[in-house]
């Protein structure tokens, strides 16, 4: 006969339950019990009742461990637990990107796929299901300044997460309204442009001083703010010309700030090994500690890549068409001579450049891309190829100040990230 505070079976619902009181009329014993897992109190008859083997005695409160464990891992082993938005519906391609990126705890990866395939979607994924699952509360989002809308944008629209923008010009400002110096552990989701928070080493009429407290406002007080995630978009441009350029600091600073890391990037590997053993190391050190360690089988790991011809919609249809290129004759009208002598002065200007360039191409790979861009130009805009120029023979005339306190990698940085901005505006 079971006493009041003792525990049994329930045979008629499979449960465990415990004996509230006891009554034995006419030789017929019954029990009033409570079960805990509906919060009901029933009664029983004493053959409707089983003891409790006495290595299943547990508490209530490891029966309740063992329940929410168990719907736990039954909701993991479904894989996505984050509610896709309403905004989107994820492609094939894209939901690889997030099962393959979660199928590990160390989320450090290069989200490399070709351009359009949509990344910022894949890294949005990503951060969605990892504050699902509570990995995840502060995350940062570095990209150049041009891309910081599209990401503010698509965060909100297509994932219902508002991020918190912090420009250059804006930091000031939100430190003097906040009344506090660390001013991006004030936000959790924050997307800031990479050049803005970058190192500073030199800059023309600033002293020692200025540029060091810059760098301890700006640089140290974003990394020092305890973030969960950090991604990283256009990531192959921290990988640097060489490990001391500005950039190639903010990457290690970065890598180094967060548990989780995603570097975006569609160029991941330009040809050259030593580029790419920078950015590969920011994801793993200890796997690449030379050059020796770039191999397909010790990269794959960490490169998440889908090419544009193995892309595919929900239907299983090819995304993109093959390409079919055709050579088409223009011709002159009479009425754009002018800009036709244009072209062609242009274009001779920047065959000869390119042609020098080439001999060392190396050390002048900045200088081709930016001849490249004149070339584009040209071709698309008579205004902006005479921004551009003017543009340029204002530099060359300025050269030989500026020479003195900048690197030759922040003066080509400079030139072909004014043409480029150009460009932008002007598309």
């Amino acid at each position: 006969m079971f006493k009041p505070g003792d525990y049994a079976y329930d045979k008629t619902k499979n449960e465990r339950v415990q004996i509230i009181a006891a009554n034995e009329a006419w030789g017929v014993v019954s029990y009033k019990v409570y079960n805990p897992s509906d919060n009901s109190v029933y009664k029983l008859t004493e053959g409707e009742l089983v003891s409790v083997p006495v290595e299943s005695n547990r508490n209530e409160s490891y029966l309740r461990y063992v329940a929410l464990l168990s719907k736990v891992k039954n909701e993991t082993s479904g894989g996505i637990l984050s509610k896709l938005s309403s905004g989107i519906i994820p492609l094939p391609h894209q939901l690889y990107v997030l099962n393959r990126a979660i199928s590990d705890n160390n989320i450090r990866y290069i989200l490399a796929d070709e351009v359009g395939l949509g990344k910022t979607i894949e890294a949005g994924l990503i951060i969605k299901e990892l504050k699902a699952r509570g990995l995840v509360r502060r995350v940062l989002v570095v990209c150049p300044t041009g891309l910081v809308t599209q990401w503010s944008s698509e965060m909100r629209e297509k994932f219902g997460e508002t991020f918190n923008v912090i420009l250059p010009d804006e930091y000031a400002t939100i430190r003097k309204i906040t009344d506090s110096d660390d001013v991006y552990s004030r936000f959790d989701l924050v997307i800031s442009p990479m050049d803005s928070i970058k190192p500073l080493e030199r800059r023309v009429g600033w002293t020692e001083e200025r540029i060091e407290k810059y760098n301890e406002e700006r640089i140290y007080s974003i990394i020092n703010s305890g973030w969960d995630l950090i991604a990283i978009d256009e990531a192959h441009r921290v990988a640097g010309s060489s490990g001391e350029v500005a950039r190639h600091k903010l990457g290690g600073l970065l890598a180094a700030a967060s548990q989780y890391l995603l570097l975006l990037t569609a160029t991941p590997h330009n040809g050259k090994t030593e580029p790419f053993l920078r950015l590969i190391r920011l994801v793993d050190e200890k796997a690449f500690p030379n050059e020796k360690a770039i191999v397909k089988e010790q990269v794959a790991p960490y490169v998440i890549r889908t090419e544009k011809r193995d892309a595919i919609d929900n239907n299983g249809n090819r995304l993109f068409k093959n390409r079919t290129p055709k050579t088409l004759s223009l011709t002159w009208d009479e009425r754009h001579s002018m800009q036709r002598e244009l072209y062609e002065r242009v274009t001779e200007y920047v065959s000869e450049n390119y042609n020098k360039a080439m001999r060392n191409r190396g050390k002048n790979m900045w200088l081709i891309f930016l001849l490249i861009m004149m070339q584009r130009l040209v071709s698309s805009s008579t205004s902006a190829i005479r921004e551009s120029m003017e543009r340029r023979i204002r530099v060359l005339e300025q050269q030989d100040i500026q020479v003195r306190v900048m690197t030759d990698d922040e003066f080509a940085e400079m030139e072909l990230e004014m043409n480029m901005d150009s460009e932008c505006q002007d598309n």
